[in-house]
């Protein structure tokens, strides 16, 4: 079953909001969302290119069709069933990986030589992680980069670089993820100005 995660960041640098995302997703999918859309400009969405009106026939540019396929995912989802289960295409997730993968490193500038990673090595690790987590978003990955670095990753010595932050072997080669940790800890609700630490080898 075909669903949609949408990123507000996403919206904000298209910049539309949610109801003309939704008429988008409408044109694209041919689906009678059960929203009115009197209030979307259509001619606006012209200027921006995001549609073309040919004969009052309203045509979705490539534009349009990339960022509704970005935000598609398969998903198994039943809320009366509390069931839901949801998977990302590689390419989806490399998109979004290539969108943030500099905001993301460059929270680890200038606190220790090397502290950033490798980019490559942190585009890797990020689709490898968000395929095995395609529930969390990448405002929350920025969230819990932004707790480790305000707390236990405030002391130099025990700082991880950006990719090790991802995953990271330890010396018996069991591999360990300080970013699980803390979005979790993230999701649970905890603030960046609470005095704790997670313990990973």
């Amino acid at each position: 079953m075909n669903s949609l995660i949408i990123s507000t960041s996403v919206l904000k640098e298209m910049d539309i909001n949610l109801l003309e995302f939704l008429y988008l997703f409408a044109i694209y999918s041919n689906e009678d969302l059960g929203v009115n859309f009197d209030d979307v400009d259509e001619e606006k969405l012209q200027e921006k290119k995001l549609i073309k009106i040919i004969n009052k026939k309203i045509i979705l540019r490539q534009q349009s069709i990339d960022l509704i396929e970005f935000s598609l995912i398969e998903a198994d989802v039943s809320f009366k069933q509390n069931k839901k289960k949801i998977s990302k295409s590689s390419r989806t997730i490399n998109k979004e990986v290539e969108k943030f993968v500099d905001e993301f490193r460059h929270k680890w500038h200038g606190r220790k030589a090397g502290a950033m990673g490798g980019k490559q090595a942190c585009i890797q690790k990020l689709s490898r992680w968000m395929k095995e987590n395609p529930e969390v978003t990448q405002e929350q990955i920025l969230e819990a980069a932004d707790l480790y670095l305000t707390s236990e990753g405030r002391n130099p010595q025990y700082l991880q670089r950006a990719d090790y932050f991802i995953y990271k072997e330890d010396s018996t080669k069991e591999e360990g993820s300080r970013l699980s940790a803390y979005v979790d800890d993230i999701i649970m609700g905890h603030k960046e100005d609470d005095d704790w630490t997670t313990q990973l080898n």
